[in-house]
């Protein structure tokens, strides 16, 4: 007390400042450490936001790095808000294009898929259902490219807050399944097939596991066998080479576990108890771990035997069990050189049935066949043990004598008398199916060896003197001479002659007058002359048959078309008045199938009516193709142009087809007409012709009228127009209008 302020003051300073103190070491930790605390969360946070950093980096690049597309959509819009850039690698297509256009999922998707897939995702996602679907894009290759979609819903309070997937290539999985699926389908097919018996094998276990029910049938087994059977239960101890089957068995699944499949036969034992030869295809199959196979057994017990029975027809013609052309040329080249080493004669008999077509046509190829059969044993029958019956086909058979004469004359004499024998046998009556028939036969030899003459020449030599045969009147024997040769060297000379004159045109036409019953030309037929420079003129009997064998008919026919088209035409302008004009068309320029139009042309051309031109057809084009034959006919009535046919009576027209046909006419033929005055059963044919044409309504020409007695008949009997001697031959153009021209002043 009694001190001053400033001591008081003084006093409480120092107080003062140790309060001060006091309160400022207390605080200053605190603050110290409150300022350390601040900078360490600063630190912490930083640190924090770096290693979130880096965890997105890494999670973008775990992203990226995927063989999958990850992705993020906005859920109202459905729009790509975000898309892994696996999206390139995988479909092909830059990140942009998904991101920059909301319709590019879409229209890239396949068009099958498009139509359901975006629409299905909709629905589930505005269900709030997470889910996951397959379909398919189409690259930016333009391949297809299979996706799996495995999208996440996240939603909070009924609401969708996160709309993300994930996008698989799922192609190759596809890819897998289809060939399994393929390889199932395969398997089944083959399974269920009725052709082979099918096991399935397991090769480890040695066992089966399957079969089918072509294989139960076949070994005699029932479905409870297939768990205790034994595989080698239906093989023989020995297969056919005289090894164990069970070591070749071990053989077989080795080979097939190298290769992947094999094939080869093996001997099984059928369900009596028999050895069968089998076909065994065996191939891996495709499997989970387990090494399968699928064993395909096919039984060729029978095939084989077929094949042997293949090899014997090689040589042996089926029909008849004689030998065939193959096995005869080969042994009558055999006995040529044998001949002439030994300096003997051999001979081929060459025979053709007489008139055998009208059987097989008339009755049928079975009762051809049957007869073929009876033929060839009655030629077996008269025939040595050495010597060698053959069939060549159709109803010809050769017959190969065998060399054992010293000279030509011996061994001409004994085959004459081999062939007689022959002919006397095929020529008694035949008993077929019921029916009795009568054949003959023509035959022609030929003797070898001749220098330079081999088998194939023998044959021919033979045949061009059966055909002589059948020249002299068929049921005869014929031998070969340099003569035939000669003639066949004359009908090459002849064919190359003709292609000449077909070239230059060395043809002429000639007409025939024909005359109604008032004497008057009511119309003509044109019938082809061939001028030869050096040998004159050569006769159609000659030519046409020819022309006919090679083909060279169409040429001369289209020729004889366009002459006689341009002839009608000069005469029409010359004023000459003819009903019409006739050519003659062959089978096989009928055949053609530009006939009608090549008729069409020439009538066109020239101008001339159609009407004024007649077709004639013999009755075996009728016979070749009815319907065809009918619908060329009417195309030609279509034209306007008129149809005859010619040689009436000589084919086998029936009236059931007969009437079928558009014909304006009927020409009688002149192997009737020439005989009427003294044969009566020609003078009924012909008299039955005309009343069958009157009846049909069908205009009636008689052919070949060589007298008046001929005219009368046919008058009498209501033919009204004549062809023949009587009235005029064949004249050339000018001519034919010299005897038109006095007919008419008559």
């Amino acid at each position: 007390p009694g001190k001053t302020f400033f001591q008081k003051l003084d006093n409480n300073y120092y107080w003062l400042m140790l309060i001060g103190f006091i309160v400022s070491s207390l605080t200053s930790p605190g603050l110290l450490m409150l300022a350390g605390r601040t900078l360490r969360t600063e630190r912490l946070v930083k640190e924090r936001t770096r290693k979130l950093s880096e965890s997105e980096q890494e999670f973008r690049a775990l992203i990226q790095s995927q063989q999958a597309i990850f992705w993020r959509a906005d859920p109202e819009t459905f729009r790509f808000t975000f898309i892994s850039d696996q999206v390139e690698k995988i479909l092909g297509y830059p990140v942009e294009n998904w991101l920059d256009d909301a319709a590019f999922w879409v229209r890239t998707m396949h068009p099958e898929d498009r139509s359901w897939a975006p629409e299905h995702c909709k629905k589930l996602t505005l269900k709030g259902e997470s889910h996951q679907f397959d379909y398919r894009m189409i690259d930016k290759k333009g391949e297809i490219v299979w996706i799996r979609d495995i999208v996440s819903i996240v939603m909070e309070n009924g609401k969708i807050i996160q709309f993300m997937g994930m996008m698989i290539d799922v192609t190759e999985f596809y890819r897998v399944e289809e060939k399994l699926r393929f390889n199932e389908r395969k398997y089944k097919t083959l399974f269920e097939s009725t052709f082979e018996a099918l096991i399935v094998f397991d090769i480890d276990q040695f066992k089966i596991i399957d079969a089918n029910a072509n294989t139960l049938k076949l070994f005699g087994l029932n479905e409870q066998d297939l768990g205790q059977l034994d595989p080698m239960g239906f093989s023989p101890v020995l297969q056919g080479d005289g090894r164990p089957s069970l070591l070749v068995a071990q053989e077989r699944i080795a080979e097939v576990i190298e290769k992947g499949k094999i094939r080869f036969e093996w001997i099984h034992i059928d369900n009596a108890g028999n050895d069968i030869l089998c076909e065994v295809n065996m191939a891996l199959l495709p499997s989970l771990g387990e090494r399968l196979a699928i064993v395909g057994i096919r039984d060729i017990t029978e095939q084989k035997r077929s094949e042997q029975e293949i090899y014997q027809l090689a040589f042996y013609d089926p029909l008849t069990g004689l030998a065939n052309r193959r096995l005869l040329l080969n042994q009558v080249e055999t006995e040529i050189t044998i001949a002439n080493r030994n300096h003997s004669v051999g001979a081929v008999i060459f025979m053709d049935l007489d008139r055998f077509k009208i059987l097989n046509d008339s009755l049928g190829h079975h009762i051809g066949d049957e007869l073929l059969m009876q033929v060839a044993k009655r030629i077996q029958s008269v025939l040595r043990d050495e010597d060698l019956a053959a069939r060549m086909g159709g109803d010809e058979f050769v017959v190969l004598i065998r060399p054992h004469g010293s000279s030509m004359d011996q061994m001409q004499s004994a085959v004459l008398k081999i062939a007689e024998k022959i002919r006397r046998t095929l020529s008694q009556p035949y008993l077929v199916k019921g029916y009795e028939y009568h054949c003959s036969s023509s035959l022609g030899i030929s003797l070898f060896p001749e220098e330079g003459v081999d088998a194939s020449e023998v044959l021919q030599q033979a045949d061009k003197a059966m055909y002589k045969a059948k020249e002299l009147g068929r049921n005869t024997v014929c031998f070969y001479h340099i003569s035939m040769q000669q003639q066949a060297d004359d009908k090459l000379y002849l064919e190359k002659e003709l292609r000449r004159a077909i070239k230059y045109q060395h043809f002429n036409l000639y007409y025939q007058p024909q005359l109604d019953q008032h004497g008057v030309v009511y119309s003509a037929e044109a019938l082809i002359r061939w001028q030869h420079g050096e040998k004159g003129l050569i006769s159609p009997a000659q030519f046409i048959p020819l022309a006919e064998e090679t083909g060279l008919i169409i040429e001369i026919g289209q020729w004889v078309l366009n002459e006689a088209c341009s002839q009608l035409k000069q005469w029409r302008e010359q004023g000459i008045a003819l009903d019409h004009v006739a050519i003659n068309v062959s089978a096989r320029q009928f055949g053609q199938a530009d006939f009608v139009s090549s008729v069409r042309q020439a009538i066109e051309t020239t101008k001339i009516a159609p009407s004024s031109l007649f077709i004639e057809l013999t009755e075996g084009v009728l016979l070749k193709d009815i319907k065809e034959t009918v619908n060329k006919m009417h195309a030609l009535k279509e034209i306007g142009v008129k149809i005859s046919i010619d040689d009436f009576g000589t084919g086998y027209s029936s009236l059931a087809y007969l009437k079928k046909l558009p014909l304006d006419q009927l020409k009688i033929d002149q192997s009737f007409v020439r005989d009427i005055m003294v044969d009566p059963n020609d003078a009924v044919i012909v008299e039955m012709i005309i009343n069958m044409a009157q009846n049909l309504e069908l205009e009636i020409v008689a052919e070949g009228v060589e007298n008046k007695a001929q005219k009368d008949f046919l008058l009498a009997r209501g033919c009204l127009i004549f062809q023949g001697y009587y009235f005029s031959k064949p004249l050339p153009a000018e001519a034919f209008i010299s005897y038109v021209s006095q007919n008419e002043m008559q």
